[in-house]
């Protein structure tokens, strides 16, 4: 009931249901990316997108990115966003996309 001094005034079902919708959101999160995992082939990485490439080109211009942008782009959380600024290596499967996104693509071949 409302002002008799309880600091959440509405039932406790509320508070469930929201964490049961939470936990579920998660779940199924979790099994998107386990599946995307396990379904990226390395043959599916361009040729020139290696790790040493990665690390020397890619991940240096990732602080550089606001977090919404990478959110966006990569459709994964912020706060994972948010760790990929600061420098955590993600699963090769977002490097190319990364690469995109801070500006670098593979040189076409002159003819």
């Amino acid at each position: 009931m409302l002002g008799d001094g309880n600091r959440f005034p509405l039932t406790d079902t509320r508070f469930v249901l929201d964490d049961w919708d939470a936990r579920t959101l998660n779940a199924t999160s979790k099994r998107q990316n386990a599946l995307a995992q396990h379904a990226w082939k390395p043959s599916d990485q361009p040729a020139w997108l290696t790790e040493k490439f990665y690390a020397e080109k890619v991940q240096p211009l990732l602080p550089s990115l606001s977090a919404s942008a990478i959110t966006r782009h990569l459709s994964v959380s912020r706060w994972y966003a948010g760790r990929l600024r600061e420098g955590y290596r993600p699963h090769p499967r977002h490097w190319e996309a990364l690469a995109e996104l801070v500006g670098i693509s593979p040189t076409p071949p002159t003819p």
